[in-house]
């Protein structure tokens, strides 16, 4: 049988319990022996206690007995009587508790009990003998011969039960000493020898078990240390031998999985060393930590010498935008790669394409960048930019001119044509249209991917975008044989878009839908709500579209069957198209496919209601300033407008330039955040758009962009100051502190009603105030400590009115709560002035610009000091005045 670790604790648990076990029930028998002892000492005490007042009483009836006997007095019969009850009393006391007194004490309390019943029958006659006859007949009876004797023998059989009880009492002590020194040492053997078998099976437990955990603990500390081919041998057939067997194990797959991991560290080493691009490993503090030759080669500089440098050196950008870049790669790993240029020794620069990785060495975390010269890639843009200039005008021109011609010729221009030439300047005319479509689409696409297309963004009605492709593609339908169906006209939604382009995107989707739908068909263009963007649904009736064209359908030339679309015509470019426009207006799109027929859907944002509809009504009376938010980014302005809410702004939201532009047009805004990278027109150039328009020629604007600081410096005298006022520049990520301080300076008016905090216990100083200052400000009263604490948190305030001495605390006691707080042009604290009975301490009265007392101080002094410090509206200072009313 096994003898396992637990096998041996039970063994010992059992042990230690039965000893525990055997000492308890020791322990009971002493205890009830210690009681039957304590219990018999109790009765035996009793039993002398009671032959001591039996003593006492038979003493008292026999004095007052013989009181009575010589003097006759009646007096005395009162006290005999009474003692004779107590000794009847006693005697049947002893009778009951000789029952278990000592043996022979039953024997002589019988001889108690015979010569006490004559004694008191004695003494009984006597007394009727003194009434009866006198004194001299009771003298008789006393001196009779048996009188005497009675009385002597009775308090000797008294004595003899006195001392049998004491006799027994020596005994039962010293027979009860006895049994606890025995019970004792019984005690103590069992807890010496629970003690010598504990300390016997502590030593064998620590000869088979603490030894050979040690063992296999330092086995463990030289594996911790790195020594990976460590092994432990440890004896018996237990847990601890399992563990061992178990280490070994480890230690083995360990050390497989540390020649693995060395192979792996060779071969990326030797990826790295060998990968075309280049690759630098960056710390948290911007210093490289390793370079590989590419990168090297690519900088033009040793590797060792790059190692422990700053990375940003060796960029043209300055390092601020450069970590900027980095923060925002790191922050979303699917970011594109991000171009920027390299500086070589001698001035010379390369342009790369970064991305980047985090990731940990050495337990700190770095950042990998992968860099890719695109020098060749630059120039063959230039070239694809030199073709497509070419092209369009190379191209384009002649072609009208081809295509002009043959629409005048068959037009009968040049006189009537034969059916024969019609026929073939027809195909010449269909194949010159194809031609000068198949360019249209070539520059379309280059100029929409590289950005050089120019959108005019305006305010859409989806009904009406719809209603007008339907329109424009009816008669292509009717060459096909194939109807078209609008579903959903009916719906009420507005969008941002340019209307070309999405009849272009449309036009594209519906024609292909009538090409590949059957003779007598139908084609639906459906639109529908989903969230907060609306959808646009082309179905058509095909056969669908083959799995192996699916993944690569929205390609440029990407054609399911080349002889099919020779047949039904086109570029293979329209998809493609579709895609970038519709992305360029923040939409996506996408496809389903079946047998039954195909589905191609876009989706592009819905514009809300309170800014779809033109009415300037849409901005709450009761609201806080507005202001407009210019952010192609959802994500990001959403969160400009939440943070602008909880600074007390409501804000509006424009996705592009060309959005920004009519709701600027049709709602007043307190200011305007802009990023400088807008899908539709760049940034600065809107600024200066604003500048010549009415609705934007003194609209503060807040500049939030990843561009904003080396744009600042760039436009640095240019913006600023001039009449579209740049309030600040924001890098992103956004100071959510800075921005709404920002606002704040964009959206003050000193010609506000301002709203003034007076705190003040004196509710009579609290009216009168208000009345003093009703033409000057709004009047808002706090009558403690805490209700002032309270509203300062909830509420700005652009002067506070403080009384020192309060009910709850002292006034002064506010103003570390009013750094931040200012509700003026951009101000860090509230003004305050001190109206107190007191005077100002010394060290507060030296930052006041006016110490007035209430009683010396008129109702005309406070108002002006009040108006002067309303008028001073953006600075930020802490007055500290003691006036009066």
């Amino acid at each position: 049988m096994r003898f396992t670790i637990g096998r041996k604790l039970w063994l010992g648990y059992a042990f230690v319990i039965s000893m525990i076990l055997l000492i308890f029930v020791i322990a009971l028998v002493f205890n009830y022996r210690n009681r039957e002892t304590i219990n018999d000492r109790e009765r035996s005490d009793g039993f002398v206690r009671q032959i001591t007042a039996l003593r006492t009483n038979l003493l008292d009836a026999e004095n007052s007995q013989r009181g009575f006997l010589i003097t006759g007095d009646q007096i005395y019969l009162a006290p005999y009587g009474d003692a004779v009850e107590r000794l009847r009393d006693d005697m049947a006391t002893l009778n009951r508790l000789v029952a278990t007194a000592a043996p022979g004490q039953a024997a002589r309390m019988q001889t108690v009990n015979e010569l006490m019943g004559a004694k008191l029958q004695q003494m009984a006659q006597l007394v009727t003998l003194r009434r009866a006859t006198g004194f001299d007949a009771a003298r008789d009876g006393l001196r009779d011969e048996d009188s005497i004797p009675l009385a002597v023998r009775l308090r000797g059989a008294i004595d003899q039960l006195a001392t049998g009880e004491r006799l027994y009492r020596t005994i039962t002590d010293a027979r009860f000493e006895s049994e606890q020194a025995l019970w004792r040492s019984g005690i103590w053997v069992t807890l010496g020898s629970i003690f010598v078998l504990g300390a016997a099976g502590a030593f064998f437990l620590q000869r088979t078990l603490t030894r050979r955990l040690r063992r296999l603990a330092q086995a463990a500390e030289r594996f911790g240390q790195g020594k990976l081919d460590e092994r432990v041998a440890v004896g018996g057939n237990d847990e601890i031998s399992d563990l061992a067997r178990s280490f070994n194990q480890m230690a083995e797959v360990k050390a497989v999985q540390r020649r693995a991991l060395e192979a792996r560290e060779t071969q990326l080493r030797t990826i790295f060393t060998n990968a075309a691009d280049g690759i630098l490993t960056v710390d948290g503090e911007g210093l490289i930590k390793d370079v590989n030759p590419s990168a090297a080669i690519a900088f033009g500089r040793d590797a060792n010498l790059m190692r422990g440098e700053k990375a940003s050196r060796f960029f043209a950008e300055e390092e601020e935008r450069l970590f900027q870049i980095v923060r925002e790669q790191l922050a979303d790993p699917g970011h594109r790669p991000r171009e920027l240029t390299i500086k070589r020794p001698g001035g010379a620069t390369v342009p790369v394409e970064m991305t980047m990785q985090r990731t940990l060495h050495d337990d700190k975390p770095v950042v990998i960048c992968i860099l890719r010269d695109i020098t060749e890639r630059k120039r063959v843009d230039q070239l694809k930019n030199e073709f497509v200039s070419t092209v369009s005008h190379e191209l384009r021109t002649p072609l009208t001119s081809i295509n002009g011609s043959l629409e005048l010729v068959l037009g009968n221009v040049t006189g009537e044509v034969l059916p024969e030439t019609r026929a073939m300047l027809t195909i010449a005319q269909n194949n010159s249209r194809r031609l000068v479509r198949l360019i249209n689409d070539i520059l379309d696409i280059e100029k929409i991917e590289s950005g050089h297309v120019a959108f005019d963004f305006r305010q859409l009605s989806v009904a009406d975008v719809a209603r007008s492709a339907i329109d424009a593609n009816r008669g292509y339908g009717e060459r096909f044989t194939v109807g078209l169906e609008l579903l959903g006209g009916d719906i009420d939604a507005n969008i941002y878009g340019d209307s070309d382009r999405l009849q272009q995107v449309l036009a594209n989707l519906l024609s292909n839908a009538i090409k590949f739908s059957p003779t007598g068909g139908t084609v639906q263009l459906a639109l529908s709500r989903i969230g907060d963007a609306v959808q646009f649904q082309v179905r058509d009736q095909g056969t669908g579209i083959p799995p192996e064209f699916q993944g690569r359908i929205f390609d440029k030339f990407a054609q399911a069957d080349a002889s099919d679309s020779r047949q039904k015509g086109g570029t293979g470019l329209g998809l493609s198209i579709a895609k970038s426009i519709v992305e360029r207006h923040g939409g996506t799109i996408g496809f389903t496919t079946s047998p039954a027929g195909t589905v191609f859907s876009f989706t592009l944002p819905e514009l809300p209601a309170a800014t779809a509809a033109p009415v300037a009504a849409s901005v709450s009376a009761n609201a806080g300033p507005r202001v407009l938010i210019c952010e192609d980014d959802s994500d990001v302005a959403n969160l400009l407008r939440m943070m602008l809410r909880q600074g007390g702004y409501e804000a509006d939201i424009a996705r592009t330039a060309s959005q920004a532009k009519v709701m600027l047009n049709e709602h007043a805004y307190a200011a305007m955040t802009l990023d400088l990278i807008l899908p539709d027109q760049d940034g600065i150039s809107l600024i200066r758009e604003l500048r010549a328009r009415e609705a934007g020629s003194s609209l503060p604007i807040v500049v939030v962009s990843i561009e904003a600081t080396e744009r600042a410096a760039e436009l640095n005298g240019e913006l600023n100051g001039d009449v579209v006022g740049i309030v600040d520049w924001i890098q992103k990520p956004i100071d959510q502190t800075r921005l709404i301080e920002s606002i704040r300076r964009a959206t003050f008016t000193p010609d506000r009603t301002p709203r003034i905090l007076h705190v003040e216990d004196d509710l009579d100083i609290l009216r009168v105030t208000e009345v003093v200052l009703r033409d000057v400000a709004e009047m808002v009263s706090a009558t403690s400590l805490a209700e002032a604490k309270s509203l300062l948190r909830r509420n700005r305030y652009d002067l506070i009115l403080l009384d020192i001495t309060l009910g709850d605390g002292s006034g002064l006691e506010l103003l570390p709560l009013l750094h931040g707080t200012s509700g003026g042009a951009g101000g860090d604290t509230t003004p305050v002035i001190i109206f107190s009975a007191d005077e100002m301490p010394r060290d507060i009265s030296r930052a006041v610009s006016a110490a007035l007392v209430k009683s010396h101080t008129s109702n005309e002094q406070l108002s002006r000091t009040i108006e002067r410090m309303i008028e001073r509206g953006g600075q930020i200072r802490t007055v500290h005045q003691a006036g009066t009313a």
